[in-house]
């Protein structure tokens, strides 16, 4: 087969890939089941299925291209960093005998009744 009629022929193809784009798509809006649309619409329900599956299939491969294309995942260190608490923001504080306990305001409750019977039994 020469190039222009293969390339004629490609363009049929996706020209009543189109139209049956539109039809799939008309079909599964309709609430109705396939053998019935197909009916009311005059169309074989096994050519509908042909379709369908190509269309489904060309679907699948755009999203595995895609999913080929992405950039590769990098990976990069990151240093530990520190951040000493804000002084200002402590809920509680706790001073005796030398020791000084900052509780922020968001501490559990049961975390800070611990604390201070600890502190109450061993300071």
């Amino acid at each position: 087969m020469n190039k222009n009629r293969k390339l004629l022929n490609q363009a049929k193809h996706e020209a009543n890939l189109a139209i049956w784009r539109e039809r799939v798509r008309e079909c599964r809006n309709s609430g109705l089941r396939i053998y019935e649309w197909c009916k009311q619409n005059g169309l074989n329900d096994k050519t509908y299925y042909k379709w369908q599956r190509e269309i489904w299939d060309r679907e699948n491969e755009k999203r595995e291209i895609g999913l080929s294309k992405q950039e590769e995942i990098q990976f990069s260190e990151v240093q530990n960093i520190y951040l000493e608490p804000e002084k200002d923001k402590a809920g509680v504080t706790i001073e005796k005998s030398g020791w000084k306990i900052e509780l922020q305001n968001d501490a559990n409750p049961e975390l800070v009744i611990r604390i201070i019977q600890t502190v109450a039994e061993y300071v």
